[in-house]
């Protein structure tokens, strides 16, 4: 076993906590977070996290499916 979690492990905790759902399409595999489910068994919360992420600046390399690419 590695000494440090993988991707992988991680995105199977989120799957398993019922935070993402995951689909697969040939050799690619797709991650949503399951923003409805968590907005309606935690309001709130969802957007205070992603409120406090924005301020400081965590996964401001990530984007979300439609917006708009960046430079």
């Amino acid at each position: 076993m590695r000494p440090w979690p993988t991707l992988s492990h991680h995105l199977r905790v989120l799957r398993d906590a019922g935070v993402t759902r995951t689909r697969q399409e040939g050799a690619r595999c797709f991650v949503t977070l399951r923003s409805d489910d968590l907005n309606a068994r935690f309001p709130g919360l969802l957007n205070a996290v992603l409120d406090a992420a924005h301020r400081d600046g965590v996964g401001s390399h990530v984007g979300l499916a439609g917006d708009p690419p960046t430079a």
